[in-house]
């Protein structure tokens, strides 16, 4: 086949030139471009560059837009087109996430973040310590995590980012995470009866005690208040700044309602965030084993 191409070609290049033939050779010859054609196509780049979002233009290399200018063969007119060098897009930068609420069928995977998030926290170190704490009973801290998961989903207000990135639970005056003390029972009783004592009579009696004196519940100065239960982000989206747009929805009600926001950290090192929301720590309450817990509440703001 070879033999047969290369003797083709030296007939036709032993041929005599036709017109046609000419007119290549002299367009051969012919710049790609003239001094004109490169302003032009310039002047074309800037153009469809200018429209183009900064937010775009700050992406990595590999997400960055293409844009590509054709000449056509009459050099009067152009088109311009642009695409992704890489055809998975990313959400764009400066962009605050989109903020949705846990629907029932991802409470399983909220509870697992929450139990990530909770693994080593120092109150459930202490009520399972009865039983191994955690990393002994992990079902009972799945269990605990799990009421507050699926309480807040059916009576409350759940929020999260990112496919649960980072959450936050919350109860609107009037709610819990049930609908009384014998539903809360009924959910908890798998737990051995040491656990549960600890949880019942050394964490809820003290800081519900403490929230009836400083939000005068049962008297005629009761406050109306959000409770914010839970608030955890997974490790890989920690540092993103993500907590405040799962906060800022009940904290935007509670501002227009006029109603206050109850916290209880059981880490010190968390105080500080949420002072950065506006909470304040109004009280201090110490577990049997000196483990403190932050009572914090936070007023509203106009």
């Amino acid at each position: 086949m070879a033999s047969k191409q290369q003797t083709k070609f030296q007939q036709v290049s032993h041929n005599k030139p036709t017109s046609s033939s000419v007119s290549i050779e002299k367009t051969k010859k012919k710049p790609l471009y003239t001094a004109k054609d490169t302003a032009a196509t310039a002047a074309l780049i800037k153009k469809a560059t200018a429209s183009v979002s900064p937010a775009l233009l700050a992406l990595p290399a590999k997400d960055v837009v293409v844009v590509s200018v054709k000449l056509n063969d009459n050099n009067n007119s152009s088109s311009v087109s642009s695409s992704r060098q890489d055809s998975a897009v990313p959400a764009l930068t400066g962009l605050p996430p989109i903020v949705g609420l846990i629907t029932p069928d991802a409470v399983e995977k909220a509870t697992d973040v929450v139990c990530n998030a909770f693994a080593t926290d120092p109150l459930f170190q202490y009520v399972l310590q009865p039983v191994g704490g955690p990393e002994g009973r992990p079902d009972l801290h799945r269990l605990f995590q799990s009421v507050y998961v699926a309480g807040s989903v059916k009576h409350g207000m759940a929020y999260q980012v990112e496919d649960c990135g980072s959450l936050a639970l919350f109860f609107p005056p009037g709610t819990d995470v049930a609908d009384s003390w014998a539903d809360l029972l009924k959910m908890l009783a798998p737990v051995p009866l040491p656990a549960l004592t600890r949880y019942l009579v050394d964490y809820v009696a003290p800081t519900e005690l403490a929230k009836r004196t400083h939000l005068g519940i049962g008297t005629k100065a009761e406050r109306r208040y959000y409770n914010l239960s839970v608030a955890a982000t997974r490790p890989d989206k920690q540092g993103m700044g993500l907590l405040k747009h799962v906060l800022k929805p009940a904290l935007a009600r509670a501002d227009a309602e006029g109603a206050v926001t109850w916290l209880e950290s059981t880490k010190e090192r968390n105080v500080p965030i949420y002072e950065r929301f506006g909470f304040k720590t109004v009280e201090t309450i110490y577990l049997k084993d000196k483990t403190p817990i932050f009572l914090m509440m936070r007023e509203p703001q106009v």
